[in-house]
């Protein structure tokens, strides 16, 4: 109970203090709702390839598996924010969360590889929870503070990662492959309650949504299209999806690279994850005040060389567990200021573009 009050204590002076935060504040209630949120994620985030045997399924049907959670984000996650434009962010909030938490249901009583492939898609297809949490962000904050802001909510992403594979790993190995999906939908029913307190960012005189559903949708489609052509945010644009496509890679295939040339089980590779998470959240929710004093294009540049040094060892030289270790933490801090420097610059680029 000391511990639990301490540690309690702590946060709050840390956020109150450091970064100007009170308990009250809705940046410390979506700093909690993102570290919720991406610790239920990261809890089963080590089990797929360690799932191959008990389900009799291939590395191929592994990765189609995840490609398929990441093309229906690809497809859904900008209409759901579109669509959280004209309703409302906290009313989208509450559609995704409720649809992670019936994801994770079907993961944890999953029998055969179809229901692991729709429980990932499914939460493909409504995992709009972060990228609504940065757009709120976006819309209670200033332009000065935002690369802050973005970077807070990118500390409490690696904070989750730093847990949740540990503790998935943990309970995978220790009690067995189900829990760690049960507990991840336990606490996405904690986040869905939570979304009760939050309230709307956006102002209550917006324009009413005069259109229906379906052109609503078409619309953002449309939009988005157009934002490929814009000259301010394309560049960014192409970046950032290299920036993804990356770091996806590394995170889909890092457990079957562990299992077949290091070895290892889904324990220890789960600690290697989130060592990486660690370095992650170190560079967002510290480094980062002090790295925004660099040009934003030497940072994305150094970010990227690193990422390409890292890569290049992975492949050519890790073959021992030390070796691993140590490449990570400079690749973790590589994500973490591409992810925050990135997010930030898009951010304010479509705010110059509308």
């Amino acid at each position: 109970i000391n511990a639990e009050y301490m540690g309690h204590f702590l946060s709050v002076y840390f956020f109150s203090h450091r970064w100007g935060w009170s308990c009250m504040s809705p940046l410390f209630a979506l700093f909690l709702f993102v570290l919720v949120d991406v610790l239920g994620f990261s809890l089963i985030l080590p089990l797929l390839p360690f799932l191959t045997a008990q389900f009799d399924m291939s590395p191929t049907f592994i990765g189609a598996t995840q490609s398929a959670n990441a093309a229906a984000q690809l497809l859904a996650v900008p209409i759901l924010g579109g669509l959280s434009d004209r309703y409302g962010r906290r009313p989208l909030l509450f559609v995704c969360v409720g649809g992670t938490l019936v994801s994770f249901l079907m993961f944890a009583m999953a029998t055969s590889p179809a229901h692991i492939f729709a429980s990932r898609l499914l939460d493909g297809m409504l995992g709009g929870n972060i990228s609504l949490a940065f757009a709120y962000v976006a819309d209670i904050t200033t332009r000065e503070k935002r690369a802050r802001g973005m970077g807070l909510l990118g500390a409490a992403f690696g904070l989750g990662f730093i847990i949740g594979p540990a503790l998935g790993g943990i309970l995978a190995q220790k009690i067995g492959w189900r829990y760690p999906p049960a507990v991840a939908a336990a606490l996405c029913a904690v986040n869905l309650a939570s979304l009760f307190s939050l309230k709307e960012s956006l102002p209550a005189g917006r324009p009413a949504l005069q259109e229906g559903l379906r052109r609503a949708v078409a619309t953002e489609v449309a939009g988005i299209a157009e934002c490929f052509v814009q000259p301010t945010l394309r560049p960014l644009l192409w970046v950032r999806f290299c920036y993804m496509m990356v770091f996806t890679a590394f995170e889909q295939s890092f457990g079957f690279f562990n299992r077949t040339i290091l070895g290892l089980d889904a324990r220890v590779s789960a600690m290697g994850l989130s060592l990486f998470a660690l370095c992650f959240a170190a560079v967002q929710g510290g480094a980062v005040k002090h790295l925004s004093k660099l040009p934003e294009r030497t940072l994305i540049t150094g970010a990227f060389a690193t990422l390409a040094v890292c890569f290049s060892l992975l492949v050519t030289a890790v073959a021992r567990t030390w070796q691993l270790l140590l490449v990570l933490v400079p690749l973790g801090a590589a994500c973490g200021v591409c992810n925050t420097v990135l997010t930030a610059r898009v951010s304010c680029a479509v705010d110059a573009y509308c």
